[in-house]
């Protein structure tokens, strides 16, 4: 922790990367409840911001007549 109580980031080292490995750890356990947890977070904010791009494309579509919804 930073001395004013704001996290510090550390800069990311060559060769790590931020997103779940396939590996398993050298220790045998899973990955833990925190990491599941986010990366779950991550993946439904990722479905949220697609659904809303492909909602935006439908309603620019049929504002543009290229298609019609009765």
């Amino acid at each position: 922790m930073h001395p004013n109580g704001a996290r510090r980031w550390a800069p990311m080292t060559p060769g790590v990367n931020p997103v779940l490995s396939m590996e398993r750890p050298d220790n045998r356990e899973g990955p833990g409840v925190g990491v599941v947890a986010r990366a779950l977070r991550r993946l439904l904010f990722a479905t949220w911001i697609l659904l809303g791009l492909a909602f935006a494309v439908v309603c620019y579509a049929e504002m543009l007549g290229v298609v019609q919804f009765d």
